[in-house]
């Protein structure tokens, strides 16, 4: 049984901390928790409330090497959707200074992994990062949520 800081207590209820590991990975993998995760995904992705995403995998979180000279990585959550696209949540609450570095290499090896050879380049689907965290990573603490695109400094222009 979970106890300490883990555990929020109230009057008449102790809820699990959604901020922590176990509770996060039981709130979003679990099959009793699937219109929780859509709602969470639809929000995440802009999508309004009354679209079904339809049925949501859980993928294995262990990104493993290819070689041994690349690195495991160990993803919170990654969902794939009926068409294809995949979600990458983490969670990271403590300070991590290479943030940053690691969700860009998590995304690169999940983008990278989806074409096998002889697939055509139009298969590729999009593949979204999500992270959940206290600290501000790029120093502005005006907004909750920042979205990204590749840009093309020189044309000055999203790259779709």
């Amino acid at each position: 049984m979970l106890k300490g800081e883990y555990m929020k207590h109230t009057k008449d209820n102790k809820f699990l901390l959604p901020k922590y590991d176990i509770s996060f990975k039981t709130l979003f993998k679990s099959e009793e928790s699937k219109m929780v995760t859509e709602g969470f995904l639809k929000a995440m992705l802009d999508l309004p409330p009354e679209k079904s995403l339809g049925n949501i995998l859980v993928r294995d979180t262990e990104l493993l090497p290819r070689n041994e000279a690349e690195k495991l990585s160990i993803l919170d959550a990654l969902f794939e959707l009926p068409d294809g696209e995949k979600v990458l949540v983490e969670m990271q609450f403590s300070r991590f200074p290479e943030m940053k570095a690691r969700l860009i290499h998590e995304w690169a090896r999940i983008a990278s992994g989806q074409l096998a050879r002889g697939q055509d380049y139009g298969d590729f689907r999009r593949v979204v990062s999500v992270l959940i965290s206290e600290h501000d990573l790029i120093g502005d603490s005006l907004h909750y949520i920042h979205r990204y695109k590749l840009f093309d400094k020189k044309a000055d222009s999203l790259c779709q």
